[in-house]
């Protein structure tokens, strides 16, 4: 039996175990006066097998349910579990047609049982508040004719009459964006734009003039080009032939020029312009 508590709320006070809040509780009487103590033990197998099939529980025990309390005028019951236990994996909607292993109505059967947290800040010890404390009895495994796997339940809102009663739950986080399959996985091509540093700046002889490269080469590269004389002056050789007549016959054959080397065509040009 609890201890008288301290008045309240907010009740202060810490809770001597974990609690939470069902609403239209599977495997009980639809009418909450005509619940008794079956009803409680199935109630409490069914809470055990869910928290069992989610690892919560040691060497294959689920975690023992200390207490039940309801009232003959409210559908809603409470469960209270050992302080500490993880009770994250009932909370939720439980709906019949997906947890019961051989389900004979219709699947989109609405009903449902929704699981919360107890607001013991605002409500305390319910023992001290007029609910009925139900103590349940074990029952033999496969006692629960529940789906193995158990389905996790979905997330859901509490009711608004219960809104003092129970703690909601979280929302689960949003997905991700998915990706729009129409661009494809790769990204479009950035054409990247002239900084203020590529202004004024050379560039490189293929960027310059991309053009000099389709046109074909000329046929005389050579930098060297024969002279000729323009037609008012007279030519070497008219020049030549005058010195001839002039010129009597050397006593001493002129000798042949000598060059240290010998220039290439193309070398000479290069000389001639340089």
């Amino acid at each position: 039996m609890p201890g008288k508590q301290k008045s309240g709320p907010p009740y202060n006070d810490p809770p001597p175990g974990t609690y939470v809040t069902v609403t239209n509780p599977w495997g009980m009487h639809t009418n909450p006066r005509e619940r008794g103590q079956s009803d409680v033990d199935r109630l409490a197998a069914w809470a055990g097998v869910v928290l069992l099939e989610a690892g919560v529980g040691d060497n294959g025990q689920a975690p023992s349910v200390e207490c039940v309390y309801r009232l003959g005028t409210r559908d809603e019951v409470i469960i209270q579990f050992p302080l500490g236990t993880d009770i994250f994996p009932l909370l939720g909607e439980h709906r019949w047609a997906t947890i019961a292993k051989q389900w004979t109505g219709s699947p989109n059967d609405p009903r449902s049982s929704c699981v919360f947290i107890y607001n013991w800040r605002n409500n305390g010890d319910p023992a001290t508040h007029n609910w009925t404390e139900q103590y349940p009895n074990r029952l033999p495994p496969g006692s629960v004719p529940s789906k193995s796997p158990y389905p996790p339940p979905t997330w859901t809102r509490p009711p608004a009459r219960l809104t003092n009663l129970v703690i909601s739950i979280p929302p689960p986080p949003a997905p991700p964006p998915l990706p729009d399959p129409g661009l494809g996985s790769c990204s479009p091509e950035v054409v990247p734009t002239p900084s203020q540093c590529d202004i004024g700046q050379p560039r490189s002889p293929k960027a310059q003039s991309p053009a000099l490269e389709e046109q074909p080469p000329a046929e005389n590269t050579s930098l060297f080009s024969p002279y000729h004389p323009p037609s008012q002056h007279p030519s070497h050789a008219h020049f030549l032939n005058q010195d001839q007549q002039h010129t009597h016959t050397p006593s001493e054959p002129t000798p042949e020029p000598k060059f240290k080397k010998k220039f290439d065509p193309y070398e000479l040009g290069e000389v001639l312009h340089s």
